[in-house]
């Protein structure tokens, strides 16, 4: 279905859509709130040196279409825990919409595509000097989000992002679904949404209703990841841009002979009133590569320097406490 015809649709569903928006503010804080990770403003950007050199000269950060992580489950771990989690529920509603993810999967971005930046909580970890900068040769950027928001904005179109911990553990992903799931039952039961009344509707009734069902497990599908990945401390910026602001946003760079889409984000700074773009970008501090030597250090104090972070707004430049040899010294 085109987002034009799952718009006009959607006035039947109004009051329905107001209560499942208002769990999808409930979902995002119980993920903080259950996350294991402590809460903090800080966080860690690992990049490549031509990643450091993009953010500081364009004042701007890539959100990757969610497709093209290196994570080959990518929601896939969480439909996984979702579909389990529904199937054995008794309402055939959530049976239902847990066959329709099942069944649909591979097309969960057709109406609202996910862009996502990664953040670390934790400063010079050597997993992701290996994994994000260029083989322990790039920089760990620390941002200071205290005042700040990501949001991006092209040709009069703004999306703002969803700041959120990756679960990794299998039964904190159990938990938040069940609770969701809890929730949302009130719902269906308060607008009599059962399997009679279903199968009374057309298939594009039918599936207008799935699809806001489904919409309420977008975020946990996307801060659901394998076990296996815990060591990274992920947090991660979610945009979920529908299909018309899709095409007012998305960009394309290439790497590996394949095109990749992304969205450029920028940080808005919060007064409490009001929202504007930052003159200078949140850093707080560059650290260095592990076993990085003095050339580097002043390379990377010149370039600051030069694209406005001296004076008051100078950016202290760290050392890496891992103590390599020398850089190539990490065995891939």
């Amino acid at each position: 279905m085109s987002y034009d015809k799952f718009l006009s649709n959607l006035d039947s569903f109004s009051p329905m859509m107001e209560e499942l928006q208002t769990l999808s503010n409930f979902v995002q804080n119980k993920i903080i709130e259950i996350s294991p990770e402590e809460k903090t403003t800080k966080f860690y950007h690992y990049t490549s040196v031509q990643g450091l050199e993009g953010i500081v000269s364009n004042a701007n950060l890539w959100a990757t279409d969610y497709r093209f992580l290196n994570d080959s489950r990518e929601m896939k771990d969480g439909l996984d825990v979702v579909y389990k989690a529904l199937i054995d529920r008794e309402e055939i509603v959530l049976q239902e919409l847990a066959k329709h993810l099942k069944e649909h999967s591979e097309n969960l971005a057709e109406i609202i595509t996910p862009y996502i930046i990664s953040f670390c909580s934790k400063h010079d970890l050597l997993s992701q000097w290996r994994a994000y900068a260029n083989q322990s040769e790039g920089y760990c950027i620390e941002f200071d989000l205290s005042d700040s928001r990501l949001s991006t904005c092209q040709n009069n179109t703004v999306v703002i992002c969803n700041f959120l911990p990756v679960i990794y553990d299998g039964k904190l992903k159990l938990k938040i679904v069940n609770l969701i799931i809890d929730e949302l039952s009130k719902t269906i039961k308060k607008h009599q949404i059962d399997n009679d009344n279903l199968s009374e509707l057309s298939l594009e009734r039918k599936g207008m209703i799935t699809g806001l069902l489904q919409n309420v497990f977008q975020i946990p599908l996307l801060t659901f990841k394998d076990e296996g990945f815990a060591e990274e401390k992920e947090w991660r910026a979610i945009f979920l841009a529908n299909s018309v602001q899709n095409e007012n946003l998305r960009k394309f760079r290439t790497a590996g002979g394949t095109f990749v889409p992304y969205v450029e984000s920028i940080f808005l700074q919060d007064d409490e009133e009001n929202l504007f773009q930052r003159e200078i970008l949140p850093i707080k501090s560059v650290c260095l590569p592990p076993a990085a030597g003095n050339t580097t250090r002043k390379g990377l104090e010149l370039f600051l320097h030069d694209n406005g972070f001296k004076d008051q707004n100078k950016v202290p430049v760290l050392d890496s406490a891992i103590p390599l040899r020398n850089q190539k010294n990490i065995n891939w």
